[in-house]
């Protein structure tokens, strides 16, 4: 069977949904050669997002690290604008921002002078800013009894009942508030990393 992109994206969409690791590096070397490494950043980032969730955090972490091991170009392009960053921002996920640290930016800057590292840091903040903003825009107030309903009753002591759409709403809120806190989280980190 030929290995088309679509083919290979959807192996690839595979492991990040399973979070396996075994096998992911040979799909994404097979991505690279029929796409740039800035298309295969973003095309891996945006699966990523898709399937993101708090709950997944540690193991798509590990996924994000194997990818970079294997691939560090990856990681590398576009600089504060590259899409493994931005994902790590955009999710306020703190498990994949630090990955995407110690794996790729910090042995990249190993070498660079103070004030070279200063810039570059300087950088990831100000997308890092600029991300987080476009998100707070993006946000709007949910209330009980307008968006969703409270629970409801149960036989069991101790325990209640909520409809699925309800449910949707509170795990929604749940990532929402987890990723503004991990944006902030990030955001004080780079904050630092600069000497403020």
């Amino acid at each position: 069977m030929e290995n088309t992109k679509a083919i290979i994206l959807q192996k690839i969409d595979g492991y990040i949904v399973n979070c396996t690791l075994y096998g992911i590096n040979k799909e994404v070397e097979n991505l690279l050669t029929i796409v740039s490494e800035d298309e295969a950043s973003q095309e891996v980032a945006t699966l990523f997002v898709k399937n993101y969730s708090l709950f997944k955090a540690d193991g798509l972490a590990a996924i994000l690290e194997k990818i970079i091991h294997g691939h560090k170009g990856l990681a590398l392009v576009n600089g504060a604008l590259n899409p493994f960053f931005r994902l790590a921002i955009f999710k306020g996920s703190v498990d994949l921002y630090e990955c995407y640290m110690e794996e790729a930016i910090y042995p990249f800057l190993e070498d660079k002078c103070e004030d070279e590292k200063y810039e570059y840091y300087n950088n990831l903040l100000c997308e890092a800013t600029a991300l987080t903003n476009l998100c707070f825009e993006n946000y709007k107030i949910v209330r009980k009894g307008i968006h969703f309903n409270g629970a409801m009753p149960s036989d069991r002591i101790g325990f209640v009942l909520m409809a699925e759409e309800n449910y949707e709403v509170m795990n929604n809120l749940y990532e929402h508030f987890n990723a503004i806190i991990g944006r902030r989280d990030i955001l004080k980190h780079l904050d630092t990393l600069q000497g403020n």
